[in-house]
């Protein structure tokens, strides 16, 4: 049998990642398949011109940090 773990570490955070991957080492002393599947996705049109208000740039900084 095959040892496999799942961790799920925030991915906006290198703390986070690094933590991840040494505890991985640790266990397993390599890596050897990582999958990411993060993503998100503001509810708001790009822009909207019925309030004449566009997509804040923080959230737009947002989605491409963790879906990038």
């Amino acid at each position: 049998l095959t040892q496999r773990s799942i961790l799920a570490p925030q991915v906006t955070s290198p703390e986070d990642v690094g933590a991840a991957l040494t505890l991985t080492q640790k266990e397993f002393g390599r890596l050897d398949v990582t999958v990411n599947c993060a993503g998100i996705g503001i509810a708001l049109k790009t822009y909207n011109s019925k309030k004449d208000k566009v997509h804040e740039l923080e959230d737009f900084q947002r989605v491409i940090n963790v879906s990038v």
